[in-house]
């Protein structure tokens, strides 16, 4: 991770196993970013077999590319305390500096216009994929994932079994 590489899926699926297994009766778990692939969707259907768990529902938040693109374009951190920020939906009371530390806020060099269209580029073609592989299972819930986030938060709950 500290290369800016992505994490081995063999390790996410034992960190996940290692979860599960601690859980004393029944757990909800929440993950965001795994599975990417179709590959890592069957790694933690494996993973939670090992367990005696199930995956109950997968939960894919619909928002429009370019909403998506504005969202991770917009988005400022604190180098110094970790504060995050974003243009429009969470701005700074001075543009450019930390409101808890004073310090000029900096853009991730991944999270620039070119580099997250490539990113969604890359989303359509490996994880697309996993709409239908849980929609046959009859296992995906499609939630709007524009509007307030209190109440996309909602949506995600009532969607969730």
């Amino acid at each position: 991770m500290k290369r800016g590489e992505l994490v081995p899926d063999a390790l996410i699926a034992k960190i996940i196993e290692d979860l599960m297994a601690r859980a004393s009766g029944a757990c909800t778990l929440l993950l965001d970013g795994f599975p990417r692939t179709v590959v890592q969707a069957q790694i933690l259907e494996a993973a939670t077999a090992r367990c005696g768990a199930t995956l109950a529902a997968v939960v894919l938040l619909d928002v429009a590319d370019a909403i998506l693109v504005d969202r991770i374009a917009g988005r400022r951190g604190c180098p110094k305390c970790g504060a995050g920020y974003h243009v429009t939906s969470i701005p700074s009371r001075r543009e450019g500096i930390c409101d808890v530390c004073g310090t000029g806020l900096v853009i991730r060099k991944d999270d620039n216009p070119e580099t997250v269209k490539h990113r969604l580029e890359v989303y359509k073609a490996q994880t697309v994929p996993l709409i239908d592989f849980y929609g046959a299972r009859g296992m995906l819930r499609k939630v709007v994932g524009t509007g307030p986030i209190d109440e996309i938060v909602e949506r995600v709950r009532q969607a969730v079994p």
